[in-house]
C-alpha cells in the first residue's frame, strides 16, 4: 500500500472494500465501541451516483481512530475482508450518499 502504510495517526480513518449497500449508520453501529463518532462518509462517484467502495469514520479522538485500526484492519466486515488505513488529513465534499439495494 506505500504511502497509505507511513501516513500519521490522526483521528479519521479509511475502510475499504465495502459493500455498495452499506449504509453509514451501519458503519458507525460497528465502530462506536471505539469512541465517539463525529462523521461517518460513504463517497459516491461524481458521474455514476454509485458508492465508490469505500468509507471514512471521523473519530474525535485519535485514540480511538487507532485502537479501530488496529482491531479491525484485515478482519472481514460486512462479509469483506477490510483494510483499514489514517486519512490523509483532507477531506472532500462528496455527493450525498444514493442506495440503490
Amino acid at each position: 500500500m506505500g504511502d497509505i502504510d507511513k501516513r500519521e495517526p490522526n483521528s479519521s480513518i479509511c475502510i475499504r472494500p465495502i459493500d455498495p449497500c452499506i449504509r453509514p449508520d451501519e458503519i458507525k453501529d460497528e465502530f462506536k465501541e471505539f469512541g465517539e463518532i463525529k462523521d461517518v462518509r460513504v463517497p459516491i462517484d461524481f458521474d455514476t451516483r454509485e458508492p465508490r467502495g469505500f468509507a471514512y469514520v471521523d473519530f474525535k479522538e485519535v485514540e480511538s481512530a487507532i485502537e479501530a485500526r488496529d482491531i479491525i484492519n484485515g478482519r472481514i466486515l460486512f462479509n469483506r475482508k477490510v483494510q483499514v488505513y489514517y486519512s490523509n488529513g483532507t477531506k472532500k465534499s462528496y455527493p450525498s450518499l444514493l442506495l440503490r439495494c
